[in-house]
């Protein structure tokens, strides 16, 4: 409990005096719901003493006027604490998500989305129940117990005590399945996590499951982890439709004291017939307060568990941070020097005493088989990673002072997985420079070989391309994903593969456009012929950078690349 209140803290200070004023309000809207318990028993004991329609009357508008009263502070009550809960969490999803967005790359490979998409869904969701209608009942009990417990022992001590003595083991009750219903709230929501994730990897993963025929496995692995949530979470209402209903009894056997011992005193004479219709009236309105003690200590846990899930990805320290002054380099020069990579999960050194220079406004090329560490080479240049070992610097400053939105206007990306959004196609690349002009994109489609094709489109640049592209074919997609990143206007443009799936005569196209451009090229792929526009080729194996030179030099090397060429 005290981690979810330092952990909200932030947020109720916002929003305190709302809060306040609805803590206010519920003081009134209970003062107002006990007062015609008061009024109950004078009606009764006007009637036992001279009955009159005229009083009774008079009597029965005052409850109702009072109800009316009662009704619109209810209304001011969820107008102030449950408003203030639905802000609270925007609130805290928008600094959630933001998270989201400034975590390093390689924490975001250690995540799963279906689990981050749980923890800003449900797991908020809890904690927003807790903080509205869990705060809410919680005061609206408390206040409501202290108004009858005073109103009760106005009239006689001994009776109250014996009306109110069930309360007590309901108390101690309630302690008592308190770390129960947290451990097993806990694996619940760990267990709807998993299933979110699942469902959300069969949903990316159509086409696979659909090319291996696997629907039947994917299903009865969802319906066994489905299985799994559904029997934790019947543990939690088995519990509660043993609880709640234990706890409304207690209650009721404060009504039959009310009603056996009030009539005892009655017939002694120490309280009137009012009085146990006044007492009758107080335990009704303990009923629902009490018996919400275990709602809202199941919110409560719900939201316990919620805010731990919450604070895990809070901690997260990303181990690349950025500076805050500017650069402002004077050429834009790319070196790596002595540069060593290993992936911290797997221990793979994927790149081994890398050095290499990249002048401006040169196109270079970067290749190698499988696994060479080409895409871990960019990775680096993008500052995505930083080297285990080494520097990497850009106009002669090293990546780590740069600022991030300083790096990032510099370098634009076309990555070796195309990700569209499920957007039109001129939003997908408007997403590259959202001031870009009609004619800049234009110009930019015509470069990729594309603008043709999208004329031919029902909606022209208007189309919708479904979610990652899905109506388009891979080399469409590939040189949407190029003119994107061209649009951008970076002096850094790299290439991650994005041209092996075009053909050679689409592919020559785009290169002799990109030809044109007056930036620095960084072109990586396994095509090798189009290192043929390049001024230098940088070759690597096994992680290690083992020859450099022009395309037809490193032909007549009779090297690894000579190897490659002649295959």
């Amino acid at each position: 409990m005290a981690e979810l209140l330092k952990s909200i803290y932030p947020y109720l200070r916002k929003h305190i005096r709302v809060l306040i004023a609805g803590f206010v309000f519920i003081i009134i809207a209970n003062f107002v719901g006990v007062y015609p318990a008061v009024i109950v028993r004078k009606a009764v004991n006007s009637l036992v003493e001279a009955p009159d329609i005229n009083v009774i009357t008079f009597y029965a508008l005052i409850i109702v006027a009072l109800a009316i009263v009662r009704g619109i502070f209810w209304f001011l009550v969820r107008q102030t604490i449950i408003v203030t809960s639905r802000k609270i969490e925007a609130d805290i999803r928008k600094d959630l998500f933001e998270k989201y967005l400034n975590y390093s790359y390689s924490i975001m490979k250690k995540l799963q989305t279906g689990d981050l998409m749980s923890r800003i869904t449900e797991d908020l969701a809890n904690i927003r129940m807790f903080l509205g209608p869990g705060i809410m009942y919680s005061l609206n009990t408390f206040v409501l117990f202290l108004f009858v417990l005073y109103n009760m022992l106005q009239v006689n001590v001994y009776f109250s005590l014996l009306v109110l003595s069930p309360l007590p083991i309901l108390a101690i009750l309630i302690y008592k399945v308190h770390n129960y219903v947290n451990v097993l709230s806990i694996k619940t929501q760990e267990q709807l996590a998993e299933i979110t994730s699942i469902a959300q990897e069969a949903y990316s993963g159509i086409k696979v499951i659909k090319a291996y025929n696997k629907e039947p496995q994917i299903i009865k692995f969802f319906e066994k982890n489905s299985r799994e949530y559904f029997n934790r979470s019947m543990k939690l209402v088995k519990f509660y439709s043993i609880f709640q209903p234990a706890m409304i009894f207690l209650v009721g056997i404060s009504s039959l004291f009310t009603i056996w011992i009030g009539g005892l005193n009655v017939i002694k004479g120490t309280i009137t017939y009012g009085n146990i219709a006044e007492f009758v009236i107080y335990v009704n309105l303990l009923i629902w307060p009490i018996s919400s003690l275990g709602w809202i200590s199941s919110m409560m846990e719900l939201a316990i568990a919620a805010q731990q899930r919450i604070n895990k990805l809070m901690n997260l320290k990303s181990e690349i941070s950025f500076p805050s002054e500017k650069v402002n380099p004077e050429n834009y020069d790319i070196q790596l020097k002595n540069v060593s990579y290993t992936y911290e999960n797997t221990g793979i050194t994927a790149l081994k005493n890398v050095s290499l220079e990249i002048p401006t406004s040169h196109i270079v090329g970067i290749t190698g088989k499988t696994g060479s560490g080409k895409t871990t080479l960019v990775q680096l240049i993008l500052r995505l990673l930083d080297p285990t070992k080494g520097k990497v610097s850009l106009g002669g400053h090293s990546l780590k002072k740069y600022p991030e939105e300083e790096l990032y206007s510099l370098i634009s990306y076309a990555p070796q997985e195309p990700f569209l959004f499920s957007a039109s196609i001129r939003e997908n690349l408007l997403y590259g420079n959202f001031d870009a002009t009609e004619e800049e994109i234009k110009k930019v489609l015509i470069a990729t070989d594309f603008y043709e094709e999208i004329l031919n489109f029902p909606e022209g640049l208007d189309t919708l391309i479904g979610e990652r592209g899905v109506t388009l074919s891979g080399g469409q997609k590939q040189r949407l994903s190029l003119a994107r990143a061209l649009l951008k206007k970076a002096p850094i443009l790299i290439l991650d593969d994005v041209i092996s799936a075009l053909d050679t005569e689409t592919a020559e196209k785009v290169l002799t456009s990109l030809m044109k451009e007056k930036r620095t090229l960084i072109i990586i792929s396994h095509r090798l012929d189009v290192f043929a526009y390049c001024s230098k080729v940088f070759v690597l194996n096994n992680g290690e950078l083992v020859e450099e030179g022009t395309h037809k030099e490193l032909i007549n090397k009779n090297g690894i690349y000579s190897l490659l060429w002649n295959s």
